[in-house]
């Protein structure tokens, strides 16, 4: 699947963004923002810790980013966004011209949505997988003391019937 990534110029304005961005961040158009949205400045982008990222980022330094969720719903946009709820990981990446000065920053994105909720999903099946076999385990244990306990009654029985044989043995003598 395509990486959803979007450029910032060198004021932390949004340059473009890939269809990938779009569809993870559930907008109608990938032109949306393109020219407004300062990533710098925004004040959601300021109230999730992204904008500190990036000024990170604005000083030459890759920045791996936090994992993050977010609701974009709160978003102080009037952006029409489809999707409420997201979690990602995100990598900035300046871009320097020759003379080492920032000409802009690449955010790269990686949508770990899926990823959580199945780590959460085995989770529960190991918590499922371990009282299922401690449930077992209680049946089998209780067979196998009774048949310890059938083996030892038997043992004796056993012994008492060969010394039974044994005494009639001596009279038969």
């Amino acid at each position: 699947a395509p990486t959803p990534m979007q450029i910032f110029d060198k004021d932390g304005i949004s340059l473009r963004m890939n269809s990938a961005q779009q569809a993870f961040l559930g907008l109608p158009s990938a032109e949306i923002g393109v020219g407004e949205f300062n990533v710098l400045t925004d004040p959601f982008s300021v109230q999730t810790g992204n904008a500190p990222l990036f000024a990170r980022a604005y000083t030459g330094e890759s920045v791996d980013c936090p994992e993050q969720e977010v609701d974009l719903s709160e978003a102080h946009t009037h952006w029409p966004v489809t999707v409420r709820r997201a979690r990602y990981q995100q990598r900035l990446v300046p871009v320097s011209d020759g003379g080492g000065n920032v000409r802009a920053v690449v955010a790269f994105l990686e949508d770990v949505t899926a990823l959580r909720a199945l780590e959460q999903s085995n989770r529960e099946l190991q918590h499922f997988i371990h009282l299922a076999s401690h449930d077992l385990r209680a049946p089998i244990l209780t067979i196998c003391g009774n048949i310890m306990m059938l083996r030892e009654d038997l043992s004796r029985r056993i012994t008492e019937d060969e010394s039974d044989v044994d005494s009639e043995d001596e009279y038969s003598e």
